[in-house]
């Protein structure tokens, strides 16, 4: 536990889960060999994310994005960096800003679409769409279709879990037992 009663062992199974995660899926759910390395550092990497409120998958989710530019691979040396953790915190204002900007996006390709007479299901069901499943799962659960949204939640749910900032930006689209902080 942190000072400000925070389970640095939550923070520490969350960044361990979310790299094997990324790592996986970007090696197309090929196994690897998996070792997480010097203990110690993993929990540096905690108690730095926990103390200034970052969010563990976000943050591995920003290191896999920077370090797949130049390399192949993500190793947990870069996962722990007090570099990457700086520039996560660093950009985090940055990424909100894109968020928002992504969401105004889908809304005006999501009117087009429906100006143009699409329904809702086809357009969430179009392979080619660019909506992201939190903005599908938001808009059809704002227009009352909740079971289109409950076919939708569990994908809405992992994206969230990568970018909590949604909760705020889609906030009056969301149920409030998406949006509310859970409660330790």
């Amino acid at each position: 536990m942190t000072s400000s009663g925070i389970d640095l062992s939550e923070y520490i199974a969350a960044v361990k889960h979310a790299y094997r995660m990324l790592r996986t899926r970007y090696r197309n759910g090929q196994e690897f060999s998996f070792r997480y390395g010097d203990e110690p550092r993993w929990v540096e990497t905690a108690r730095a994310l926990a103390a200034q409120g970052g969010n563990p998958y976000g943050y591995v989710k920003f290191v896999f994005e920077r370090c797949l530019l130049i390399a192949g691979d993500v190793f947990p040396n870069q996962v722990n960096s007090p570099r990457m953790i700086r520039e996560y915190f660093h950009c985090r204002p940055e990424r909100v800003q894109r968020l928002e900007l992504l969401v105004k996006l889908q809304a005006e390709s999501m009117k087009v679409k429906i100006g143009n007479g699409w329904k809702l299901e086809d357009i969430f069901d179009d392979p080619g769409s660019e909506l992201s499943p939190i903005f599908c799962f938001a808009v059809a659960w704002s227009e009352g279709r909740k079971d289109l949204a409950e076919k939708l939640r569990p994908a809405a749910e992992r994206v969230l879990l990568f970018e909590p900032e949604y909760k705020r930006i889609l906030k009056a689209w969301l149920p409030e037992e998406m949006v509310e902080e859970k409660k330790s």
